[in-house]
C-alpha cells in the first residue's frame, strides 16, 4: 500500500509541475504578442524601492 500511494504522490508532484511550467510559458507568450506588460513589471520593479524608502522614513 504504501508504494502504490508513493507512487501516485509522485504522478501528483509531476502533474501539478507540468502544469505550472505550461501556464508560466502561456504567460510568457501572451507578454511577447502584447509587449506592453513586459515594460509594466519593469516600472513596477523601479516604484518598489522608493516605496519601502518612504516607509523607512516614516
Amino acid at each position: 500500500m504504501l508504494e502504490k500511494m508513493g507512487i501516485v504522490v509522485a504522478f501528483l508532484i509531476s502533474l501539478t509541475v507540468l502544469t505550472i511550467n505550461s501556464l508560466t510559458i502561456v504567460e510568457k507568450v501572451r507578454n511577447l504578442k502584447n509587449g506592453t506588460s513586459k515594460k509594466k513589471k519593469r516600472i513596477r520593479k523601479r516604484l518598489r524601492p522608493k516605496r519601502q524608502r518612504q516607509r523607512i522614513r516614516r
